[in-house]
């Protein structure tokens, strides 16, 4: 027969409270190591925004150069300058001047834009009108006034003549 051997002391293991010890400590420093890794990425991220608005302060961007928008009522006052500044009363003077028999003028346009008068005028003959322009043009280097258009009409239908005039004022 064999001999048996027996032994009755208890094996030597850590109580459990050592282990949940353990396990806690375990995940107390898994906890740690995910906390830090977040907070090595928040620093790194707040590095590089240091870094670019260094180089940022360190070489500013061109000034942008914006150009004022035109006042709405630029236009207006741009004419109102311009008639203000033109020739036109003389051109009114030079126009009130010729008396001729047979031409009379019955509208003016003043367009300072265009430095010009255009004036419609009824007529009897094509030699009255021409000597009404011939009169406005005395005295002056460059004919200054020109006939634009010139209709007749048929002294039976009983209508008038007309005819329009432009003169020009110098810059």
């Amino acid at each position: 027969m064999k001999s048996v051997l027996v032994d009755f002391r208890r094996p030597r293991r850590p109580p459990r409270w050592a282990w949940f010890a353990v396990a806690v400590l375990g995940l107390a420093a898994a906890a740690s190591l995910v906390v830090a890794s977040m907070q090595q990425r928040k620093l790194n991220e707040l590095r590089a925004q240091r870094d670019e608005l260094i180089r940022a302060k360190a070489n500013p961007p061109p000034r942008r150069i914006s150009t004022p928008r035109p006042a709405p009522y630029e236009a207006s006052a741009r004419e109102m300058l311009a008639e203000a500044t033109s020739k036109w009363p003389a051109m009114l003077t030079a126009i009130e001047s010729v008396s001729i028999i047979g031409v009379t003028p019955v509208a003016i346009e003043i367009v300072p834009a265009e430095r010009e008068i255009r004036v419609e005028v009824e007529f009897v003959d094509y030699a009255t009108l021409l000597k009404f322009l011939d009169e406005l043009n005395a005295g002056e280097p460059m004919p200054r006034w020109a006939l634009v258009q010139a209709q007749s009409a048929a002294a039976a239908i009983g209508q008038k003549s007309t005819a329009t005039v432009r003169g020009t004022w110098p810059p």
